[in-house]
């Protein structure tokens, strides 16, 4: 799920595969800039790996550990 849809960009667009993420990157850019409800792209970066932090804290006490996985806009998370 982490490495195929999160890391995919179901979510966040600047994570889709180059070349189709262009006019959503400049979208989403200019709907931030205007104050519209839109995060941008450092904003968006933090939440991620923040929230992968926290989901594998909550897991690892069960026992479940949530294995790394890379993108090449992120790093390893």
């Amino acid at each position: 799920l982490l490495e195929r849809v999160i890391l995919g960009g179901y979510r966040n667009t600047w994570l889709l595969p180059g070349g189709s993420r262009e006019a959503w990157l400049r979208a989403e850019a200019e709907t931030a800039a205007r104050g519209l409800g839109a995060s941008t792209v450092a904003q968006e970066r933090s939440v991620l790996r923040a929230t992968v932090a926290q989901v594998r804290e909550r897991l690892a006490v069960w026992g479940i550990e949530l294995p790394r996985a890379t993108h090449p806009e992120l790093g390893t998370v």
